[in-house]
């Protein structure tokens, strides 16, 4: 090899050391949280409308639970409460000041829905077209962030209501079937149950849970023809029976709410227990 051969050669190596160095992967810096909150610490959640001054729907937390105070006041699912706390801390993959947009394209102005936690306001408007993602807007800032699914912030409480039929600490009294008690057939002869079989009754109301919750329509309430009352220590609950089957669908005219569940569900929940189960 000669001496500019050589040289060359050196040239070539460094030069390629060098582009190599340029184009090293490296780790992009975490892109920062949209709020400071710590969503364990948020206490009451407000969802409103658009520019609606009444919040649509009111959140309160009591101990480990969630509970909606407005419009209905019963318990809160607690995986629907922590889509919208994940909100929070959602990470923000931009940040612009609000002034460089014009608003209204962005569905920001007004916003599609706002999100207040405690103290602190979301705006959240509609998607960026390429990266498919969420515009949120903080104070006077307008951030990017991961969407979400939007059912827990549209104003239908039935998306945020617990899927249980009864609260946790519900004391279970007496529960009066169809077949029994002011719901009995005239000639049915139904015989009462024995303490046992209420309390295995009792507890598989306790435990039961709806696969999902919605509002009923008229449909629902016009094949209603019989219902089961739960009496507890605290209320008295009445469950309009829509159908058996295939789905066992049971509405809360109180809170306008009806609850679906497996068909199988009709024979644990409105039948008298064997005895000896």
């Amino acid at each position: 090899m000669t001496r500019i051969q050589l040289i060359l050669a050196l040239v070539a190596t460094a030069l390629g050391l060098y582009l190599l160095q340029e184009v090293e992967p490296t780790t992009p810096a975490s892109p920062e949280p949209l709020t400071a909150l710590d969503p364990q610490q948020v206490q009451r959640i407000e969802l409103y409308m658009g520019a609606d001054s009444d919040a649509a729907i009111v959140l309160r937390r009591q101990d480990q639970a969630w509970l909606l105070e407005t419009p209905v006041q019963i318990e809160a699912d607690a995986l629907s409460v922590g889509e919208i706390l994940r909100l929070a801390s959602a990470p923000s993959r931009l940040q612009r000041p609000a002034e460089a947009f014009e608003l209204a394209k962005l569905k920001l102005a007004p916003p599609l829905w706002r999100v207040r936690l405690d103290q602190t306001e979301l705006q959240v408007g509609g998607i960026e077209s390429i990266s498919r993602q969420r515009y949120v807007r903080h104070q006077d800032t307008v951030h990017l962030v991961p969407d979400f699914n939007p059912a827990p912030l549209d104003g239908n409480y039935a998306d945020l209501v617990s899927r249980q039929l009864l609260p946790q600490d519900a004391e279970i009294l007496e529960i009066r079937l169809p077949s029994h008690g002011a719901e009995a057939e005239a000639g049915s002869g139904a015989e009462p149950m024995t303490p046992e079989q209420a309390w295995q009754l009792a507890q598989r109301w306790r435990q039961a849970a709806a696969d999902w919750v919605t509002r009923p329509m008229n449909l629902h309430f016009d094949a209603v023809r019989h219902r089961v009352t739960v009496v507890t220590a605290a209320q008295t609950l009445d469950f309009l029976i829509s159908a058996t089957g295939p789905r066992l669908e049971l509405i809360r005219p109180d809170l306008d709410l009806l609850y679906s569940l497996p068909g199988s569900a009709s024979t644990e929940l409105l039948s008298t227990p064997a005895s000896g189960e």
